[in-house]
């Protein structure tokens, strides 16, 4: 293991593999919240319908002034 990646770790910078990439429009938190609308479609006999989830996405978005993820 090389010399600056222990430092690294020492110092508490996650590894690249756990950072968020920074061209990602949610937030772990926002993207959690679309899933559990997802999986929580299922048992009330629903099936997720893409312009439903991204239209949650893009009123998610709109709260923090982000762009929408799709056009309409």
């Amino acid at each position: 293991m090389p010399l600056s990646t222990l430092f690294d770790r020492y110092n508490g910078i996650p590894h690249i593999s756990y950072r968020r990439n920074g061209r990602q429009k949610l937030t772990a938190t926002e993207e959690q919240t679309i899933v559990q609308y997802i999986l929580d479609l299922g048992p009330r006999g629903f099936a997720p319908q893409l312009c439903e989830v991204a239209d949650m996405a893009d009123k998610l978005l709109a709260v923090c002034g982000g762009k929408p993820v799709c056009k309409h």
